[in-house]
Parts: C-alpha cells; sequence; structure tokens
C-alpha cells in the first residue's frame, strides 16, 4: 500500500493536465425517453457475473427535471448528459448495496443513447468508517503499486494518469477496446474484434465520505486517430465529472 501511495503520488507530480470546465453546457436539450430501474442477482463487481433485470418507471416525478437526475437513494444531483452526440437518452438507475442499518452503500446511474453506440455511468460509495478516508490513501488502491505493474497495464492496453476535476483531484484509467455489458462500469470487458477500437475512459475521485466513479465507453468510429478519440472522450468524462451539481449525503 506504500508503494501505491508513493506511485500515485508521482502521477500527481508529474501529469500536467488541464481543467476541467466544469460547466457542463449542452449545445441543445436533452430528452429521457425512458427512466428504468435496475438490480442484480447478487453483486455487479463479485466473482461471478450476476443476472441483470430491468423495469421500466412510469413516473419520472422527483428523479427527473429540467434535465438534471436526481439520485433517489442517496441525494446526489447530475446534468444528463448527451451520449454519443445523441439528446435521446435513456436513464437507468440501481441501488446496489445498504448497511445492515438501511444505510445506502452504492448506487449508480447509467446513461444510455436511443440507439448507437457509447455509455456514461456514474457510481457512488460511501466509504467505510472503520478504513482510513484519505483521498490519496483510496485512490491509490486503484493505480498500480510498482512501474513493472504499470508497463505490464500498458501491454495490455490500460494507463493511468492524475487529473484535476471540479471535484478535486482524480485517478483517471483508460481502456482501449472496452466493451459495454449490463455491469458496466463495474468489470471490465474487452472485445479487440472491433474494426475500430472503442475506449472507455473512468475517473475516481474523492468528495466527503464517498468515492465517486464517472466512466464512459467512447466509439472508435467517432475519431479519426487514437488520439483524436482521447481527446473526444476526456471532453465528455470532463463534461460528466462537471456536471454533478450536488455531491453525495
Amino acid at each position: 500500500m506504500a508503494l501505491a501511495r508513493i506511485v500515485f503520488a508521482l502521477l500527481i507530480a508529474v501529469t500536467q493536465a488541464a481543467s476541467a470546465s466544469g460547466d457542463g453546457k449542452q449545445d441543445r436539450e436533452v430528452l429521457v425517453v425512458q427512466l428504468r430501474e435496475d438490480s442484480f442477482l447478487g453483486s455487479p463487481d463479485g466473482p461471478s457475473v450476476p443476472p441483470h433485470y430491468s423495469k421500466k418507471l412510469e413516473s419520472m416525478e422527483g428523479v427527473i427535471g429540467n434535465g438534471i437526475y436526481s439520485s433517489p437513494y442517496q441525494g446526489w444531483q447530475i446534468r444528463i448528459p448527451k451520449v454519443a452526440d445523441n439528446p435521446r437518452v435513456h436513464v437507468h438507475q440501481a441501488l446496489i448495496a445498504r448497511r445492515p442499518d438501511g444505510t445506502v452503500i452504492t448506487s449508480h446511474v447509467l446513461f444510455l443513447p436511443d440507439g448507437g453506440f457509447g455509455a456514461q455511468a456514474v457510481v457512488v460509495t460511501r466509504l467505510r468508517d472503520d478504513r482510513p478516508k484519505s483521498r490519496t490513501e483510496i485512490l491509490a488502491r486503484f493505480a498500480p503499486g510498482s512501474a513493472a505493474e504499470f508497463a505490464q497495464y500498458e501491454k495490455q492496453g490500460v494507463s493511468f494518469k492524475a487529473v484535476d476535476t471540479p471535484l478535486g483531484q482524480a485517478l483517471q484509467r483508460t481502456v482501449r477496446n472496452r466493451a459495454f455489458s449490463w455491469h458496466f462500469p463495474y468489470r471490465v470487458m474487452m472485445d479487440t474484434a472491433q474494426a475500430k477500437g472503442s475506449l472507455g475512459v473512468s475517473r475516481y475521485v474523492v468528495t466527503g465520505d464517498f468515492l465517486c466513479e464517472f466512466s464512459i465507453i467512447v466509439d472508435g468510429a467517432a475519431a479519426p486517430t487514437f488520439e483524436a478519440l482521447q481527446a473526444l472522450a476526456e471532453r465528455e468524462l470532463d463534461a460528466l465529472t462537471g456536471g454533478m451539481l450536488k455531491t453525495p449525503q
């Protein structure tokens, strides 16, 4: 763990990250096609893939309004983004885990385009009270612990860097050829058979007593080069991260 903290500190020292815009502006209205509540028979990030269930909610009242999603589980709010530049969006929400006293541990929202390829998700997890809540220590758990591990990840198409966000410093992970499944973003699935590989980018940030994950998948056909695709993905992730209007309670 000490080595991982050192590695993450070095990431912070050497990364010259551009400041996120944080305004979350959209050039046209977003229309929510439907709101669905998802559930899993087991943990999405457990040892085996659990079955996924989904039901349409007939009323969006109290959850969707004025282009904003309000979590009924943990009180946070975020602007609903366009996905793959599509203003017609399907919203899936889920309560993943509770403590024995009923306190919600983890919830998420998933934004999908009404047709086309792409996904954006926000996962919010309450940190354990019996463990350190230091941002550096928490984020170090998601970073490779040594230079050799970094190199191995790079060979697999996975890279890491520290970035600044409106919510504070974050660890960013990029995954080439990331594929969507109903267990996104908990499970990393890759599809190397794609003609133009997709790109998955995630940011982990600690705010108060919570760890927030912002993850997206973008279509490789959306940009002519990998560098352009990376830049596009980071702009979309800037908007998603900057769109959080109210942090979890």
